[in-house]
């Protein structure tokens, strides 16, 4: 072999040195990663489980109040539309009262009673 072969060998071992170092250290850093991720999983998993669980009976109580929502909101239909026919005749009665008239009719009775509660409180 000749000094030129050699040195080009020399230059392919550096190189093959300078990946080897290069691939050595990219490997700690992914087993870095590898490690932060596991280790994080770990830790992660089960909080998300306890928070789905969670998560999970709060769906259902929601769905119950739901239910009880319907429910009542269906009771309220009901009975709101068993007395609008009542509820409607009152509103009509009360509408067409003669307030005016009724007030009159007050101050006449106290009128006429005034004198009688007098002579009574004398029998006292």
């Amino acid at each position: 072999m000749d000094s030129r072969s050699e040195e080009l060998l020399k230059e392919l071992i550096k190189a093959n040195e300078k990946t080897m170092k290069a691939q050595r250290a990219t490997n700690i850093i992914l087993m870095c990663f590898m490690a932060i991720i596991v280790i994080a999983g770990i830790i992660v998993i089960p909080i998300a489980a306890s928070l789905l669980a969670k998560v999970n009976n709060l769906l259902f109580q929601a769905e119950d109040v739901l239910v009880t929502i319907k429910d009542t909101t269906t009771q309220v239909s009901t009975m709101v539309s068993a007395n609008a026919a009542p509820l409607t005749e009152s509103v009509e009665k009360l509408t067409t009262l003669d307030i005016d008239g009724l007030n009159k009719a007050i101050t006449d009775l106290q009128d006429a009673i005034g004198p009688m509660a007098n002579a009574m409180r004398i029998f006292k």
